[in-house]
């Protein structure tokens, strides 16, 4: 977050500090990413600097590890760049 800051390139974070119960879809991310889009914004997300907790419900079960590693298949189908943090940190330095 440093780096990019120093590089004058806007951060956002987003940090849960439980565990959320939502009967939402993935739906309204995919319409966010989009509309950035549209406006010629840029979404990138860190892969090694990110993380998601365990899923347990009616629908099954699933591990941290393997919701994340899902979700940034999808996001990055979607609307994001998905990258690591070294790869982030050598576009800064181009």
């Amino acid at each position: 977050m440093d780096a990019a800051t120093e590089a004058g390139i806007p951060v956002v974070v987003v940090q849960h500090s439980s565990a959320i119960r939502s009967r939402r879809s993935s739906a309204p991310a995919r319409t966010r990413g989009s509309c950035t889009r549209a406006q010629g914004l840029a979404v990138e997300i860190l892969s090694d600097a990110t993380g998601t907790l365990a899923l347990s419900n009616g629908g099954g079960s699933v591990s941290g590890e393997e919701l994340h590693r899902a979700t940034l298949v999808a996001q990055g189908q979607f609307f994001a760049d998905v990258v690591t943090t070294a790869d982030r940190l050598e576009r800064l330095d181009r």
